[in-house]
């Protein structure tokens, strides 16, 4: 991040980065959400017509929302493109939505078919990260030609995930697409279920762009882009585990889907609690060893989003199991309302406080997100198990 020419330069490249980060999980209708699910479902009736007919309707979808972001995202208002990077950073941003929601159905299709290890080998996320810092640092690359490589590995990782999960299918090419209109409920239902984290992190980075507060924006994006350490391992720990209670529930054995998920909440918590407290701890050393002497004063920002991103953490992957125990109306619900009040309190926050508001906005949202839907979980277990007895 130092290498970049300063801290507006950064934010600039932080409000590009929301947009590919956050439509593609939206543009795919949640479809991709409800997809191993689908897949355990028709793997336990033994029908591949109907896994094929899963796969190909959300490939559809995705496809379609994809090409409409990207059509959309370069019609945006020029002043808007300019806080971006300009029309050809736009450019090659909107390229990537397509690809990406494309690649979160082949991602999803090898969650469901249960190869969690190697969907998570193929996502190129960490691998485009490191290569942006490397080719940052070292100064041989410019932005767009970062932009121009992680749309090279995102079509790659996006062919070699398609070609793993089409061995996994039946040989005959029959497929029943899904025209029935509980599934399509069930689907939309979830849309927010993936984008609802990114989104009230990113609804700060858009309003700070959008109000061209170019130096706050690049002091909140990085301290939201350290935080990421913590978020990690919600998302390994969720991709890990879904399988298991997509297969669970699909059987109706809710002992060992309630064991699963207990064992999920412990594991991230072992996990994400001793790099809280390194971040709780020095977040001036850490901000200045990673970003520069210029982001030394986000050590507060850095410590509000860490809290938020802990709760994430210890509360497990509470959005997962909501789903795979048919539970996506509360996941819409939780998501929709909270995504809501903040993109008010945002706004009102960064015109009182700055950085520092958009961070206590984006900190509690995802905080009350979590929590809201863990007590969603407890409450259902709880109710399952008393119609059990």
């Amino acid at each position: 991040m130092h290498k970049l020419p300063g801290v507006e330069a950064f934010g600039a490249f932080s409000f590009a980065m929301a947009f590919i980060t956050t439509l593609p999980r939206f543009v795919t209708l949640g479809w991709p959400v409800i997809l191993p699910r689908l897949l355990a479902e028709g793997q336990r009736a033994d029908d591949p017509a109907r896994c094929r007919g899963a796969i190909l309707t959300s490939l559809s979808v995705a496809a379609i929302g994809g090409i409409a972001a990207a059509v959309s995202l370069n019609l945006l208002p020029q002043s808007v493109k300019e806080s971006m990077g300009g029309n050809f950073t736009v450019l090659l941003v909107s390229l990537s939505i397509p690809v990406l929601a494309v690649r979160r159905v082949w991602f999803r299709a090898l969650i469901g078919y249960g190869k969690s290890a190697v969907a998570l080998f193929l996502d190129n996320g960490f691998v485009a990260s490191i290569l942006a810092v490397v080719f940052v640092y070292a100064g041989r690359v410019s932005l767009n030609d970062v932009y121009s490589w992680h749309l090279g590995l995102v079509l790659l990782s996006s062919v070699l995930m398609a070609t793993m999960a089409r061995q996994f299918t039946h040989s005959s090419r029959s497929f029943k697409p899904l025209i029935d209109k509980t599934w399509w409920s069930a689907a939309i239902a979830t849309t927010w279920a993936e984008g609802a984290a990114l989104l009230l992190a990113n609804i700060s980075v858009f309003t700070l762009g959008v109000l061209k507060l170019e130096e706050q924006l690049g002091l909140f994006s990085a301290g939201s882009r350290i935080c990421l350490a913590l978020a990690i391992f919600p998302t390994l720990v969720s991709t890990a585990y879904e399988s298991g209670f997509a297969k669970s529930m699909a059987n109706s054995n809710l002992i060992e889907a309630k064991s699963a998920f207990k064992h999920s909440m412990l594991m991230s918590s072992i996990i994400a609690v001793p790099v809280f407290v390194l971040i709780a701890t020095f977040p001036s050393p850490i901000l200045y060893y990673s970003c520069g002497p210029e982001y030394v004063s986000a050590a507060a920002i850095l410590q509000i989003l860490a809290v938020g991103q802990l709760v994430n953490a210890l509360t497990g992957p509470v959005t997962s199991f909501l789903v795979c125990c048919k539970l996506e109306a509360v996941v819409q619900r939780t998501a929709a309302l909270v995504c809501i009040a903040s993109v008010f309190l945002s706004y009102f926050a960064i015109i009182q406080h700055g950085a520092i508001g958009a961070a206590i906005v984006a900190s509690a949202g995802i905080a009350i997100l979590n929590l809201w839907r863990l007590a969603a979980v407890i409450v259902f277990l709880q109710e399952s198990s008393d119609a059990t007895t």
